[in-house]
Formats: structure tokens, sequence, C-alpha cells
């Protein structure tokens, strides 16, 4: 997979499917980071995913990944078992990144 930072999208890259999000919002405080993502149109998926990072009054961090939607492309509908997997595949790599922090 390959991503490249525009100002205020992002864009990944993975096989033949190029897959565009907006940064609807960053949000750094002394106390949480917060970063949501939402799909363009020419996204796979019609969805939001938000990353919460957060250190409480014990030094203990808390890292949070909410994501919801559905298929926007017919290839999605159709490959939705695969697309589940991918998913979850994404979502197991973002756990183990933050974990390795």
């Amino acid at each position: 997979m390959k991503v490249t930072a525009h100002e205020g999208w992002v864009e990944l890259k993975c096989g033949p499917t190029t897959n565009e999000c907006d940064i609807l919002l960053i949000d750094a405080q002394p106390a949480h980071t917060i970063m949501v993502y939402g799909t363009r149109a020419r996204h796979l998926a019609s969805g939001e995913e938000a990353f919460i990072i957060s250190i409480d009054s014990h030094d203990t961090v808390t890292g949070r990944c909410v994501a919801f939607s559905q298929p926007n492309h017919w290839i999605t509908t159709l490959g939705a078992p695969a697309a589940r997997w991918a998913q979850r595949r994404i979502t197991q790599r973002y756990l183990a990144a933050m974990a390795r922090q």
C-alpha cells in the first residue's frame, strides 16, 4: 500500500485501486490527539474513520479506532467478504503500529 499526503486529503493506492480520503479533523491537545478521515467519491467504501489517542493523569496511553462504512462501488458489494477481510487486516495494522509506539 502506498499513501500520498496532499493538502487536506490523502490518497491510498493498494494494488489496482486508488482510494481518496478527506482529512475532516485534526485536534492535537496535551492530553489527546484526534484524527478523522472521510472517504471521497472515488473510494471503494463510503464512510469515516477516527483515531483517538489519549493519556490520562497516570500516564496511561489509550488508542481507539472508530469506523463506519458501506460499499460505494459494485466491486465492493460483490466482494463484501474480501472487503471485510481487508478492513480487519488494515485495523490490525493500525493497532500493531500503535502498540509499537
